[in-house]
């Protein structure tokens, strides 16, 4: 009786055309460049409802940050745990366990995908400064875990292959650059992955950036920027000081938030495990308190593109707020993603227009 699966696996296998595998990877890979593209839209849209009532109402964020917060909260306990946070740490543990598959499915499935989702557009329509780069690769991921039903055998091998083209997918059609995703892909899988599924790998993330693309237009992440620029060499010191201190803010942003255990006060720990919703509540109302002072909603992505173009001059204390705003929002627990403060910490370029 043992084995009439394994003959029955080998028939599968050949009478399925080797090209099929290929379909459901591609398939996948579209769906995803879709879904992130969906994602996007109602993130944006979400946005600038919250951004209308704002400008109507400046009180609003005291009052829709913490509502907010506490629905999160109690819709993260509803669905389960994975949900909170990036997204990319649970595709990291995914990777991990794919010997195990009932632990893979604890960190990428479609539920979580889904829940993931709206959390999102729930999320930034509140008022929270999330990303959404992050979460795309746990949702990229758990779309295409969710397709090996389609093929004829599962193992460690088939599904390591699966989380990480669809994260790498997610990365490339959240930031509707391919060569994203294959960078990131290249960094987990360089030596683990033979070449021939290395190949297929880069061309479902090519699929994926090329779909997003397709559905946004030629509109870019940050949109379309001239570089060419005539630097005198008394600016190059100042430019490098503004790039050892984006790399150094960035590191640290990123220490507090993985290492937030080691530097908050036991005493807020507990307070965070004992009462969940106050926690939230609170955070809530110092992101709305910092709201008063610069302009630090939304993800960062709309500011970073008009600093870019020369749009917009912000004040020297905006990035102490906009820091504080991300920190604040992490430790909520909010899903969402925080890949986005080293590229906002770009706005301290104000250095270099003083030098100039």
């Amino acid at each position: 009786m043992k084995t009439r699966p394994l003959k029955l696996n080998r028939l599968l296998k050949k009478k399925i055309p080797f090209n099929w595998y290929y379909l459901v990877w591609w398939l996948g890979a579209i769906l995803i460049g879709l879904v992130a593209f969906l994602l996007s839209r109602g993130a944006i849209f979400s946005f600038e409802l919250f951004s209308s009532i704002t400008q109507q109402y400046p009180w609003w964020p005291f009052i829709g940050i913490p509502i907010g917060g506490i629905f999160l909260t109690w819709f993260m306990k509803k669905v389960g745990a994975g949900t909170e946070g990036s997204g990319i740490q649970q595709t990291i543990a995914a990777l991990r366990v794919t010997q195990h598959p009932e632990q893979v499915h604890w960190f990428v499935n479609l539920k979580l995908a889904t829940a993931k989702f709206f959390a999102l557009i729930i999320g930034i329509g509140s008022g929270f400064v999330i990303g959404l780069e992050g979460p795309t690769v746990q949702i990229g991921a758990s779309i295409m875990y969710s397709f090996r039903r389609f093929l004829p055998f599962d193992n460690a091998i088939l599904r390591r292959q699966l989380i990480m083209m669809g994260g790498a997918a997610g990365i490339a059609a959240a930031f509707n650059a391919p060569m994203a995703g294959i960078m990131f892909a290249f960094e987990e899988m360089w030596k683990n992955v033979e070449s021939k599924t290395a190949a297929r790998i880069v061309l479902a993330i090519i699929l994926a950036g090329l779909t997003a693309h397709f559905c946004n237009g030629k509109e870019t992440y940050f949109g379309s920027v001239n570089v060419f620029m005539d630097i005198s060499p008394k600016v190059l010191p100042v430019l490098l000081l503004v790039v050892i201190l984006g790399g150094l803010v960035g590191g640290f942003f990123s220490w507090l938030v993985v290492k937030a255990s080691r530097w908050l006060p036991a005493s807020v720990i507990r307070f965070k495990k004992n009462h969940p919703y106050y926690f939230v509540t609170a955070c809530g109302l110092l992101l709305a308190m910092c709201g008063l002072f610069a302009p630090i909603f939304g993800s960062g992505a709309e500011m970073t593109n008009q600093l870019l173009h020369n749009q917009v001059v912000l004040p020297w204390y905006y990035m102490p707020f906009k820091f504080m705003a991300f920190l604040l929002s992490s430790l909520a627990g909010v899903p969402g993603g925080f890949s986005h403060p080293p590229f906002h910490w770009g706005g301290s370029r104000q250095l270099f227009y003083r030098a100039c």
